[in-house]
């Protein structure tokens, strides 16, 4: 699966990388979330932009709203059906500490993440 081609990406030292997610990109009228309000519980960190959600039970990420660009959403890949993180061979890694919207430049690349299946002797 090509992880450029959903838009795949996570942060280096941001919630993301603490939580181990990996979100796939996609415009806001392009998202049909199945839970209700009920379910789902919203929380901005920091500057209060970003809008995240979590399930109210378990607490497991499913979505944001990109702080980069309002118009679209991070989802989750491990909450959408036929989908794993481990699908992927190689995501693109960025510096989650030094924003693009502060800076006011491009994010800055820190290195791949990469998954094999080969076994470990």
């Amino acid at each position: 699966m090509d992880s450029a081609a959903l838009g795949a990406a996570r942060a280096r030292f941001a919630e993301c990388g603490v939580r181990g997610a990996v979100p796939v990109s996609a415009r806001l009228s392009d998202v049909d979330i199945q839970h209700s309000a009920d379910v789902l519980t919203e929380y901005r960190f920091n500057t209060k932009k970003a809008r995240h959600y979590f399930r109210s039970v378990g607490g497991i990420y499913t979505h944001h709203q990109r702080r980069s660009n309002s118009e679209q959403y991070g989802v989750n890949i491990a909450c959408l059906d036929g989908f794993s993180p481990f699908d992927l061979a190689r995501v693109v890694v960025y510096d989650g500490i030094n924003h693009s919207t502060d800076r006011g430049e491009s994010t800055l690349f820190a290195g791949y993440q990469t998954f094999s299946t080969t076994a470990v002797t």
